[in-house]
């Protein structure tokens, strides 16, 4: 089969090219320039002869109309008058301008310079990105002239134009005012897109604090006559049949223009609108960024634009140049001039080289949809355009148009418009019809040039390659795709200029949006043939019209050292998080460069042009859907593990939210996950074989939250959640299906404690609970959190907590001003502990798939135990604590609260390692082992475990109910039964001692004012003004309705760490002290004294105390849950403890950087004892949404 064409490529325009003549239709008859001379007469007539003449003709007029009256009374038939169009109609009608030799021409009279220019001194470059409160707005083409546009047409014929909505075939409500302009698709003339059209309410102007310090332009040609090629519908196709046929129809009504109209349209070139609109979009960059030619005149260069050698792309270029650097530009830049032709490496043209690109069934996918979709959109159009045509016989609808031919008449409306500056056709089809039009445009683009292709991104790698060269100012070090080596010199590819300008087609701006990925603009996919998606955020008229212009802004901010780049298209900020590096912010959409820059240099990587290219391969046929749940349909032999790769990138571009629009595999029968127990590992296996995706997690888990968050049992667990989260799920889903998953927790909600630091433009705050900093802007995610995106995480939201980590007074758990009063789920308004309540709470029932917690000293120990999950707080120092709101850097840790120990040890995996920003975590060891590695069930065989009884289990030391000491004996039963060897006693030497020290107290009391007046300090930007630990009291003291509410008043932990006077030498001693009790004679001693492995103890009382000051490891498991008798008690304002069912924790502690043991043994009892699955939350506080409320 022969391969198409690109679908701007054609043969090259040469002025007056013999075989572009035999393209055109026979010209006019009536146009033809015949140098023979007219004959003439020199009859003289008189009055008499023109008064008999006149008077004559008006005889002669009546008695015909009286014999058409006769006729039509009697009934002769209409059909037996035989009509026909004039021969001429349809024809080409060409006029060529200039004429070849004209008479009149002396160049040497009319010099373009005579001297004697006047005053030339220039002004400052203009700036308007950087000096004007907003930006011109290009609203369309005011040298183009509309015509009328009905919403509903009944006829053809012009004695009835409108019917009412009522009896009209409706097939789309509009989501946007109707604009004909901005309804061609890629034939459109380019218009600012309306704001937050791709997702980003901001605009083209920087950030405030930000400037623009540099430009990468990329824009297509302006308007043009068609190409030679159409693979459907086509204008020449149109007059080709119209002239052919002319003796065969005569047109009426609307159409009878037909009658007298011949083919008027060029090919390819550009039309004098087309010229205007790259003149303009000049004019307007020079405007806009003037300024940064600064950079060229300091460094005594001057610019380099780059454009192919297509007719219409160079004299798009030099057009440009004109509006840019008005005339005349030479001296102010040079144009660079690549070559489009077939052998020839070319970015703006990489079809050419890269056979696939034109491979029948992978280059033209869009066919069977366009077809479908205009049968449908067009089916009124056609049977009312064609009862306007009587037929040869002379019988009405007789000739029928095809429903191509129709689609064709559309096409015409906009060639004729954009050469002509108006068209008849236009005015035959309604609102709907032209939305239906701008549709099937999408339809095309979307399959054979965008995310729908599986030869688009491979198309877009050669101008990946050379925009990170550019943004990096290192050469292409491998010339493996549509780079040209040649090229590729730093005199025709400079790497260190300030602006670059580089024209192409629109299917090559639509290949580079889809090798970036940016996904917002394919959220609607994969686009159906049947209807048209409401508000779709792909529409090839917003992202590549005529002269189409993306930007690539480099931007340096004052809130931030790492420079910022942002892309407009269209005058429209696009969302950047699709690119796996880059943070959701969509306030300005910016991505840090070298996080943009990784990004790229990935997809380079992962991106083999020679199997794309040139592999033999095939993409399955049918429609989308038919083989979205798998590779079933396949032969994996025959396709290799490059194709298998090829085609899941096509797949997540086209087709990355089937699972959301409820297209699921008939073949899946697994059950779906329960979610109020689901794994890690079962949602893992459920997102990978397709049978729900991130973004169905996301809703459910927003559902789940929503049911008894503020609602029903008003467990008050979460304090926001993420407005970013969807959008994060869907680039997590499209880079899972496209590149696999990047570890266990790919696309897996996590809730992240509210003292842990997220970026503000994501949307969440980042507070510890308290209104202080609300609206508060950290410089950056903390060191955890970066982790978990990195490795494919979701956060989902900000859990609630004990206000300040539980650092302010003598307040209930779980309460904070922002939050309010969190209860446990296993009793109502039971004490869920603190400070990483939410934390806990939410992983109790279900509202996250993990969570994290910190841990000062019990924080999250204590959750844990309380809530019937998994709690590691790890050695000080094996996970980062920047970013995290302190109390002291000595205590401090972060760490997964869950409902396993399998979830806690793949958490754990990823956020623990090295952090710059927080030196403690230099100090550990290395490598960070892989914590799942050490899930064994006889992992307690033969190990010695240790009781420390002194004080830890002494009730009356304590505080705890006697039934804690009792469910701690059954489990050192079971110990034994797994192949411990239990030491009881095997007591710290410094138990007591510890149980009377007040060392903790004063060092926490130091660091907490030292490291939070810092924290405050830190802040690119906190609205309450709070700067300070004394700023902070005052303001809770003065703000009583949002921090000091009935029962909730005592700040005298913050007024206690107020009166410290920094680190002296109490402080160190105390410092000191600490690690002698906790580790040298506490831990470490009991450890070696004797000869142990961990030490055990159940959970509740003053088991974290020893860990805390030493800094050392403790997990907890679930151990049991408190009897139906027990006595209830006040554990605050509004909250009880103990209660019947609430759960009961056993905790294993280890010295230092023992987390690998103390996870292994702690599996081991939880698989024997599957504890956590003997009693749920009560029952108000079970939220009822799953998946399949939302899939």
């Amino acid at each position: 089969m022969e391969s198409k064409q690109d679908v701007e490529s054609g043969s090259v325009y040469n002025d007056v090219l013999e075989p572009e003549r035999e393209l055109l239709l026979p010209s006019h008859p009536h146009s033809s320039d015949s140098s023979e001379p007219l004959p003439t007469t020199a009859t003289q007539y008189t009055l008499v002869h023109l008064v008999y003449a006149f008077i004559g003709g008006v005889a002669l007029c009546i008695g015909a109309r009286f014999l058409l009256d006769i006729s039509t009374i009697a009934g002769l038939p209409r059909g037996d008058m035989t009509v026909q169009a004039p021969p001429y109609v349809g024809s080409t009608e060409v006029h060529h301008f200039p004429p070849a030799s004209p008479t009149n021409a002396f160049p040497d009279l009319f010099p373009t310079n005579v001297g004697y220019p006047g005053g030339t001194p220039t002004g400052a470059e203009p700036a308007l990105i950087a000096t004007a409160p907003s930006l011109p707005i290009q609203v369309g083409a005011a040298q183009l002239v509309p015509p009328k546009i009905h919403k509903y047409i009944h006829s053809a014929h012009d004695d009835v134009e409108e019917e009412q909505k009522e009896s009209y075939h409706h097939h789309h409500k509009a989501d946007r005012p109707f604009n004909l302009f901005r309804s061609w698709g890629n034939l459109s003339p380019w218009y600012s897109v309306p704001r937050g059209a791709f997702g980003i309410e901001g605009t083209a102007e920087p950030p405030s604090g930000c400037v623009v310090t540099a430009l990468h332009l990329l824009h297509r040609h302006g308007a043009r006559y068609p190409t030679a090629w159409s693979d459907y519908g086509g204008p020449a196709k149109f007059a080709t049949r119209l002239h052919e046929s002319a003796s065969q129809w005569e047109a009426t009504g609307k159409l009878a223009f037909l009658n007298e109209w011949t083919y008027k349209l060029g090919e390819e070139v550009l039309t004098p609108f087309g010229r205007q609109q790259l003149y303009d979009l000049g004019v307007s960059m020079r405007l806009k960024y003037g300024f940064l030619l600064k950079n060229f005149t300091e460094t005594n260069t001057i610019p380099v634009f780059r454009t192919e050698s297509q007719d219409r792309m160079l004299a798009s270029a030099l057009n440009f140049a004109i509006g840019f650097f008005g005339y005349p530009f030479e001296g102010q830049y040079q144009q660079l001039i690549t070559i489009e032709a077939d052998g020839f490496n070319n970015t703006f043209a990489p079809y050419k080289t890269c056979p696939n690109a034109k491979a029948a069934g992978k280059a033209d996918r869009s066919r069977p949809y366009v077809r479908q979709w205009v049968a449908l959109y067009l089916a009124d159009a056609q049977e009312r355009l064609s009862s306007a045509m009587i037929g040869k016989a002379g019988a009405q609808g007789e000739f029928e148009w095809t429903v191509e031919e129709v689609f064709e008449m559309m096409q015409m409306c906009a060639y004729e418009t954009v050469a002509l500056g108006y068209s008849k056709f236009c005015e035959l089809f309604t609102e709907e019809e032209w939305e239906g039009f701008n549709y099937a445009l999408d339809l095309t683009f979307w399959y054979d040039s965008a995310f729908g292709s599986p030869v688009a991104r491979i198309q877009g790698l050669g101008y990946l390659q050379e925009l990170v060269a550019r943004l990096t100012h290192i050469p292409v070090a491998t010339h493996n795709s549509s780079t040209n080596a040649t090229l590729h010199t730093p005199e025709t590819f400079p790497l260190d200029h300030a602006l670059y300008v580089d024209a192409t087609h629109e299917v090559v701006v639509l290949n580079v949006i889809t090798a970036l990925n940016l996904s917002t603009l394919a959220a609607d996919g994969p686009l159906p043939a049947d209807h048209i998606p409401n508000n779709r955020s792909f529409r090839v008229s917003d992202i590549a019209p005529f002269a189409t212009n993306m930007q690539f802004q480099l931007l340096s901010c004052a809130s931030t050292p790492t420079p910022q780049i942002r892309i407009i298209i269209n005058d429209g900020v696009v969302p950047l998080h699709g690119i796996r590096t880059c943070p959701y912010d969509a306030k300005h959409g910016m991505c840090p460069v070298p996080a943009f820059i990784e990004a790229q240099q990935e997809t380079i990587r992962r991106t083999d042009w020679t199997w794309g290219c040139h592999g033999d391969w095939e993409v399955p046929p049918g429609s989308a859907e038919s083989f979205l749940p798998g590779l079933s349909s396949l032969s994996k032999r025959k396709m290799g593990a490059k194709l298998l790769t090829l085609f899941w990138a096509w797949l997540v571009l086209s087709h990355s939210f089937y699972v959301s629009r409820g297209v699921v595999s008939a073949a899946i029968t697994t059950p779906l996950p329960d979610l109020y127990e689901a794994s890690v590992i079962e949602l893992q296996a459920g997102l990978t074989s397709g049978q729900f995706t991130s973004v169905n997690l996301v809703k459910a888990y927003f559902a789940r939250i929503e049911e008894v968050n503020l609602q029903g049992p008003v467990l008050r667990a979460v304090i926001e959640t993420n407005p970013s989260a969807l959008w994060e799920a869907a680039a997590l889903d499209q880079e899972r299906l496209l590149y696999g998953a990047r570890s266990a927790l790919h696309g897996i909600p996590v809730l992240v404690k509210d003292n842990i630091g997220t970026v503000a433009f994501e949307g969440m705050n980042t507070t510890a609970g308290s209104y202080s900093l609300l609206n508060s802007v950290v410089p950056d995610d903390a060191g955890v959190v970066k982790r978990l995106r990195k490795a494919g995480a979701i956060i989902l939201g900000k859990a609630n907590l004990s206000e300040w980590a539980h650092f302010r007074g003598n307040l209930a758990s779980g309460w904070s001003g922002r939050g309010g009063q969190c209860t446990n789920a296993y009793y109502p308004n039971a004490d869920p502990c603190g400070s990483s309540a939410g934390s806990a709470v939410s992983a109790s029932i279900g509202l996250a798939a993990v969570t994290l917690g910190t841990e000062t000293d019990g924080s999250i120990t204590c959750p844990a135990n309380q809530n019937n999950v998994v709690g590691i707080k790890p050695t000080v120092g094996l996970t980062s604590r920047a970013g995290v709101i302190p109390i002291s850097e000595h205590q401090d840790t972060v760490g997964p609260i869950t409902r396993s120990i399998t979830d806690a040890a793949i958490v754990l995996s990823i956020i623990a390692g090295p952090d710059p920003n927080d030196n403690f975590t230099m100090a550990q060891p290395m490598p960070v082992p892989d914590y799942t590695m050490a899930l064994s069930n006889t992992s307690l065989v033969g190990k010695r475990i240790g009781v420390p009884r002194a004080v830890f289990l002494n009730d009356s030391m304590t505080g705890n109910d006697p039934y804690v000491n009792q469910v701690f004996e059954q489990a050192l039963e079971t110990l034994k039964s797994l192949g411990a060897t239990i030491v009881d006693p095997a007591d710290l030497p410094s138990a007591y001692e510890i149980y009377e020290s007040n060392n903790e107290t004063v060092v926490l009391d130091v660091d907490f004012k030292v490291q939070l007046d810092a924290w405050f300090n830190s802040l690119v930007a906190n609205p309450s003004g709070v700067a300070s630990l004394e700023d902070l009291i005052m303001f809770d003291s003065n703000n009583p309705t949002l921090e000091e509410p009935t029962g909730y008043t005592d700040q005298s932990i913050l007024i206690e760490s107020q009166a410290t006077t920094g680190f002296n030498a109490s402080y160190y001693q105390s410092l000191a002290f600490d690690m002698e009790l906790g580790a040298t004679r506490g831990i470490d001693a009991a450890l070696e004294m004797f000869a142990l492995d961990a030490l055990v103890l159940p959970a509740p009382g003053y088991t974290t105390v020893p860990a805390a000051i030493a800094g050392y490891p403790i997990v907890t498991v679930p151990l049991g849950f408190y009897p139906e008798n027990v006595t209830i008690g006040s554990a605050g304002p509004k909250t009880v403890y103990p209660a019947p069912g609430v759960p009961i924790g056993l905790s294993f502690l280890g010295t230092a950087w023992s987390e690998y043991s103390l996870v292994s043994f702690a599996y081991a009892y939880e698989q024997k004892t599957q504890t956590r699955l003997q009693s749920k939350a009560y029952a108000a506080a079970i939220p009822t949404t799953q998946l399949a409320d939302v899939i």
